[in-house]
Formats: structure tokens, sequence, C-alpha cells
């Protein structure tokens, strides 16, 4: 399969040269020839809350437009967003390709930004499909693909990889871009989300658990979830819990609720991330395997206790940024479900006292 990668690519890259014609910039970017910005962002919920402080900081230092090419999945935490002025969403269709290209080249880009880790070629296609030749075209770089990469994009900038969140690297990004000394940690995620009823909350401390994720990998089975909450109450005698779940999990949450009625009770439910997020207003701390959740919680700068598992890579990036955290990751590649629930408490606990 790695043969066939690269014939493909020396297939594809070749003529993409030819008619890019891209060359390595000088960096630092004049901010001044800067006027209409184009963020990609084609992934998950929680990649595009961690953008939310590099679309401040542009939205702060630049007198330009800001539009996004999310994806099905995250264009809504942007669409109602006054930072972004244009949200376009590609759903991996050629017809979706298409269609984007037909709204933003018309824009005359001057810079796109395309936040991608991997396939990034596939990105860097994209990149200069829906902004044009005339753009710059800007991404992080890839030591070993520099050369292969620079046919995509005119910046490829490095960043620390191995140890700081999505959020600072894209932040390191900008200071490379424009020459800005902005410090990561001191910026924050934000969002912009819906009013929605206040929770009651019957006691102290307020804790979310939240029992759902994206990968099956990622959760906790309904005895471990019942083992927690019970050392919770012991630990917390006055403690309240609302339980967040979607999807499959819904049933185990109504079970745990039925079983710890008093102590914990449910969420509104919601098919709306705006709307999940933002039921967790006035929470103490939330527990987490999900890291949309986790970065959902942060920009509400709730602390968290999240749960990870090495099965997901660069576990580094996926951080909570600007709030107090506590990361319980599984030993080797195993599954969530081996993180002991005592550990958690403990988790809570220290969260609660820092």
């Amino acid at each position: 399969m790695a043969n066939v990668d690269n014939i493909v690519r020396k297939i594809l890259y070749a003529p993409a040269r030819l008619w890019l014609r891209r060359k390595p910039l000088s960096l630092p970017l004049n901010p001044a020839s800067i006027r209409k910005v184009l963020l990609v962002r084609t992934d998950a919920i929680g990649d595009m809350i961690v953008t939310t402080p590099m679309l401040e900081l542009l939205k702060k230092r630049l007198n330009a437009t800001i539009d996004v090419v999310a994806s099905p999945a995250n264009a809504i935490l942007v669409q109602d967003d006054p930072r972004v002025r244009n949200t376009f969403v590609f759903d991996g269709s050629i017809t979706s390709l298409l269609q984007v290209r037909r709204s933003t080249r018309r824009e005359r880009y001057d810079l796109v930004i395309a936040l991608v880790m991997h396939k990034t070629t596939r990105g860097g296609l994209y990149a200069n499909l829906w902004a044009g030749r005339s753009a710059v075209t800007a991404t992080f770089a890839h030591q070993s693909r520099k050369r292969a990469y620079g046919t995509w994009f005119s910046a490829q900038v490095d960043v620390d990889f191995g140890t700081t969140t999505m959020a600072d690297m894209q932040i390191q990004m900008l200071n490379q871009l424009f020459g800005w000394h902005v410090d990561p940690s001191a910026t924050l995620l934000s969002l912009h989300l819906p009013e929605t009823a206040e929770v009651e909350w019957k006691g102290r401390p307020r804790i979310v658990l939240n029992l759902s994720s994206g990968k099956s990998y990622r959760m906790w089975s309904a005895e471990r979830n019942a083992q927690c909450i019970e050392l919770l109450h012991e630990k917390f005698t006055e403690a309240h819990i609302m339980i967040m779940a979607h999807g499959e999990q819904k049933a185990m949450a109504h079970a745990l609720v039925r079983k710890y009625a008093g102590f914990a009770d449910l969420l509104p439910e919601t098919s709306d991330v705006r709307y999940a997020i933002a039921s967790m207003r006035g929470a103490d701390v939330v527990i987490t395997p999900d890291t949309s959740m986790v970065h959902g919680a942060a920009a509400l700068g709730i602390p968290v206790v999240g749960m990870f598992s090495h099965k997901t890579s660069f576990l580094n990036q996926w951080m909570p940024h600007g709030v107090p955290y506590r990361a319980l990751i599984a030993e080797g590649r195993e599954d969530i479900e081996t993180i002991e629930p005592s550990l958690v408490v403990e988790a809570v606990a220290e969260v609660l006292s820092a």
C-alpha cells in the first residue's frame, strides 16, 4: 500500500508543481496585506473548539474577514459566531468539494490556513482548489516531507508537536506567520453558545459525568460508571451529579439516574452539541472520556478530569487548554475501561482543591 501511495503522489505532484508554482515565502507576513482569511477545519467537534483562540487572535490583530470551511460535524459551532463571516460545509464528496469551490473562489483570499495534521496532501489539494494560486497557503511543517508539501504550501510553520496542546500550536503558528509574540498559555477557548435554562443544582460540588464518546474504546461500561457514582457519593456526600449521555448511552444514563435518585440527575437531552456544552454551565468539574466535551468544558472555564487511551495518537495535543485538569490515561494501548473509578474520584478531589 505504501508503494501505491508513493506512485499516486508522484503522479499527482508533478502536474501540481507546474500548475501552482509555489515557492517558500519569507516570514513574517505583513499583516496589513491580509484582508481575507480562509481557515480549513474539516474534522471533528473538538478540533473546531480548540481553534477558537486562533479565531480570536486573527479577529483582534488583523483588519480582515475570516471564513471557515468546516465539516458537517463541527460547522454548527461557528455558523453563528460573530468572528466568522461565512461558514462553508464540506462533507468529503466531490459534489461538496465543487460547491465549496464555487463559493470560495469568488472571494480572492489573501491567506488560507489548512489546519491538517494528517492527510496533508489531500488538505493541500483542497486548500489550493478553494483559494487559488494567488493566496498564501500555510500549514504545520512536517520535517520529513517539507519539500513534497512545498508543492501545496508557501508557508510550512514549525511548531512544538511533542509537548503542547493543539490550541498552543495554532498560536505558535500565528506568531511565526506574523512575527507576533503572543503567549499561547494566555489564550483561552471561547464559544458563542445559545442561552439555555439553568440547571437546578441541588448540592456542592456540582459534577457533570459524561458517559458518551465517539469511540467505544473511550467509554466506560455501566458497571464502571456506577462504581464511580458510588465512590463520588462516599467522597462528596453533599455533591450533585448531572449525567450527560447521547446515542446508545441514553438507556444507561436513565438506569443510573433511577438507581441513584436524589444524588444523580440527567442533563437535558439534545442532539445539538452547542446546547450540550451550554448545559454544563455552573458545574465545578466535568468528568469525561470524550475530547469534544473536554474542550467544551474548557471553553466554559470548567476544570476537567479526562480519561484517555493511547489508541488515540498525540494525546498531549488534545489535553484541556486554559483550565485546571487531571488526565487519566489507560496503560499501554488498553481501553479506558481499565481506568479505575477510584483514580477518577481522587483526580476530582485534586482538581477541586487546586
